[in-house]
């Protein structure tokens, strides 16, 4: 049991693995698809729990707050900047990256239109964890085929990669450090108005808290079993 649950420190090498992030084979791909529609299908059992928004959809909010663009846009800017950061930690984009943006849209748009909003709290708990262990899944899935990470992904697989920093730490990082952001965005004052954070919830916390941890355990496991 202590083994199943070992993290692993990085994206380990798997028999799928791609030899290059814009070729390989029906199989790898397969794989990457199953894993990006199965994060957005986690994005949306997320979002339906109605119990507070994923971290950097709060960045967005905060962000949209302040300056008065729709969070489209400002989901849009961040991706970007999320990129742009990967040039210091030494990432470079693939057919993984340009997929993650179509697969994971059109999966959390199917998603959300069939998957209920409970009103029951235990019930909408019950959805944020299994969510959250979706998304691990996918990510293991998706990251070991080596294709390219996505624009949020890479901030942990770079900081894995170039500073050495365990996979599951530097995603607990990153995603602390956007919600803080969005939350102190949120609270700045705009137009005589607060926003005062109202997107982060309960489901927030437990993801930024829980999705590293599952990141690595999964990752772990693949890493095991591939």
């Amino acid at each position: 049991m202590r083994r199943f649950f070992a993290g692993a420190r990085s994206v380990p090498i798997t028999s799928w693995r791609a030899p290059s992030q814009w070729r390989c084979s029906p199989r790898t791909y397969l794989i990457l698809f199953i894993g990006l529609y199965l994060y957005g299908t986690g994005d949306a059992i997320i979002i339906n729990a109605t119990l507070g928004a994923g971290p950097w959809v709060v960045f967005a909010l905060g962000v949209t707050h302040v300056t008065g663009l729709s969070v489209a846009y400002t989901t849009f800017i961040l991706s970007l900047f999320a990129v742009i950061c990967w040039i210091p930690l030494r990432q470079r984009p693939g057919l993984g990256t340009l997929s993650n943006a179509v697969v994971i849209s059109i999966a959390i748009g199917v998603g959300t239109a069939l998957i209920p909003e409970p009103s029951n709290l235990y019930v909408r708990i019950l959805m944020v964890v299994l969510g959250i262990i979706a998304i691990a899944v996918a990510s293991a899935l998706y990251l070991t085929c080596g294709l390219g990470a996505g624009p949020r992904d890479g901030l942990m697989t770079g900081l894995n990669i170039r500073f050495g920093v365990p996979v599951g730490r530097a995603r607990l990082v990153v995603e602390v450090t956007v919600v803080i952001l969005g939350w102190i965005l949120s609270g700045m004052p705009r137009d005589g108005s607060l926003g005062l954070g109202k997107s982060v919830g309960l489901g927030t916390a437990l993801f930024a808290l829980l999705i590293g941890r599952c990141v690595a355990i999964t990752l772990g496991f693949v890493g095991r079993r591939s």
